[in-house]
């Protein structure tokens, strides 16, 4: 009897060495161990690193999503931000400037859609890291990731309109998180639209506007020609303003008279451009991105 128990104990000492040897079996079980302690920590090392596990991802775009949304991890899709999902709030990250990698939170909710991580960073190359100077405007706000980013290269004043009301107390709460100093930023609560229609200097404590950000809902494509018309009739921005759309690569060819796309980039459904004013007729300079 004691020969077999020995035995015993040998058997289920093999069984375990065979089971370590499959290092995806102990991927998976650290992973379940961090994302349990991730879930009692709020803002911990324990997101950060249960996030960090390597695990067998399918190949497929489609897949990928779906593991993605299965596991609660980011989507790795092209074209898709980096987010991580804390407490019933998304976040992304910061890409340049003063702030780089610190994080803002948002609302997970439907049509809120930061601008991701490749297509910042291609925007401020083509701005410049530097943004020294600068007054910004961004409309339909959403995350209000574009403001931040700008204000961390050196943009002097920014202002963020964005409809939501969670949605701007979400803004104001990440300015403040971030330590961005009150007197450089002013969050409104108003359809972006209307809000243009009304601007004037009583609205903008900053003129002239140097840039401009429009990234409107996808699935609302007549709010990005308003948003244009309601831009050109302006006389608050400056003479050498540019302005940046994001919009659906599916929709229709943008009108914007007088104005010249300088750079243009597509990322995923994601078409990106840069516009200046066209100072001749011939003044239409594009450079692609991919």
């Amino acid at each position: 009897m004691p020969q077999l128990n020995r035995l015993g104990i040998i058997a289920k000492i093999v069984g375990i060495l065979t089971w370590v040897k499959r290092p995806d079996r102990v991927r998976r079980v650290f992973g379940w161990v961090l994302r349990i302690f991730a879930s009692e920590v709020n803002h911990g090392w324990g997101v950060i690193l249960s996030h960090s596990i390597p695990s067998k991802v399918p190949k497929t775009a489609a897949r990928r999503d779906q593991y993605a949304q299965d596991s609660e991890l980011p989507a790795t899709a092209p074209g898709h931000v980096r987010q991580t999902v804390v407490h019933g709030k998304q976040t992304v990250r910061i890409t340049g400037g003063a702030l780089r990698s610190r994080r803002l939170h948002f609302p997970a909710m439907p049509g809120l859609r930061p601008t991701p991580d490749r297509v910042r960073e291609t925007l401020f190359n083509w701005l410049g890291q530097n943004l020294a100077g600068l007054r910004v405007l961004d409309l339909f706000a959403g995350s209000g990731i574009l403001s931040v980013e700008a204000l961390s290269r050196g943009a002097v004043w920014a202002v963020a309109i964005e409809q939501s009301a969670r949605v701007v107390s979400e803004i104001q709460r990440n300015f403040e998180d971030l330590g961005i100093d009150a007197t450089r930023v002013r969050v409104w609560q108003a359809d972006a639209l209307a809000w243009l229609r009304q601007a004037s200097t009583q609205h903008l404590a900053e003129l002239p506007i140097d840039l401009v950000f429009l990234d409107p809902p996808f699935a609302h494509p007549a709010l990005l020609n308003n948003a244009l018309l309601a831009l050109n009739q302006a006389d608050w921005l400056a003479a050498d303003a540019r302005v940046y759309v994001e919009c659906s690569a599916r929709g229709s060819p943008i009108d914007f008279p007088g104005w010249a796309i300088v750079r243009e980039g597509r990322a995923g459904e994601s078409r990106f451009m840069l516009w200046r004013r066209a100072v001749a007729q011939n003044d239409c300079l594009i450079q692609t991105e991919s």
